[in-house]
């Protein structure tokens, strides 16, 4: 088993799911990018987690969006909710509370909660390998 198999893409949960999907990124917020360091080393990823399992919300690790020309990159510890983005549902409404002020502003400067579109996720394609590439 490859380590894409274990680790996917937001776009494949919202092509699997058909629908938008809602995940977290923790980011370095002077540089507006995501974290580069180990996501174990997070306190705020880690306070995230057992919130989420407190409360028993299904989540996996997942990999940022990219285009077919990008290049493979490493896993900075975002994670996906799975949660159907509807803000009517008392379990987006408690990640909602969680991970943002009332006005809708970041409640955590190292954290960014999103929507991937069905969408967007269906406009970026990852270019299958060749099999002699392997």
């Amino acid at each position: 088993m490859s380590f894409f198999e274990i680790v996917k893409r937001i776009d494949d949960f919202a092509r699997e799911k058909q629908r938008d999907v809602l995940w977290v990124v923790f980011y370095d917020p002077s540089k507006k990018i995501p974290s580069r360091r180990n996501p174990k080393d997070s306190k705020r990823r880690e306070r995230f987690i057992a919130f989420l399992e407190q409360h028993q919300i299904p989540w996996s690790p997942c990999f940022e969006p990219w285009g077919p020309s990008w290049e493979v990159i490493p896993y900075y510890g975002s994670i996906y909710l799975d949660v159907p983005y509807d803000v009517n549902l008392p379990q987006y409404q408690l990640l909602a509370n969680y991970l943002e002020n009332p006005d809708g502003s970041p409640r955590y400067s190292n954290t960014c909660f999103a929507v991937r579109t069905l969408e967007q996720a269906n406009q970026w394609t990852l270019p299958q390998a060749e099999s002699n590439d392997i």
